[in-house]
């Protein structure tokens, strides 16, 4: 799973970088002063915020299922008494 999330990974940082190197190269502008001209789009705004929260939601549910697989009831395991340093047992630690 942490090497498919990895590949995930590379794959949007090469997509981000790509667009931003054609960014770059297709809408630089020739030096000297120019007023800039901005456009709005609602649409681009909203899938700016939209596509992160899709991705983030695609990359946990696969964690959470294999979280579940592990351990369906959470910490269901008891305190078990550990060896103290002088050797005792009687120091409980629970461990998740």
């Amino acid at each position: 799973m942490y090497v498919t999330v990895l590949w995930i990974c590379v794959g949007l940082a090469a997509a981000v970088f790509a667009v931003m190197l054609y960014s770059i190269a297709a809408f630089r502008q020739p030096p000297g002063p120019r007023l800039a001209q901005y456009r709005h789009s609602k649409l681009v705004e909203v899938l700016w915020a939209i596509v992160p929260i899709v991705i983030l939601v695609g990359m946990a549910a696969p964690a959470v299922k294999a979280l579940v697989w592990i351990d369906p009831a959470g910490a269901s395991a008891p305190c078990q008494p550990a060896a103290a340093a002088g050797g005792g047992t009687d120091v409980k630690e629970c461990f998740p």
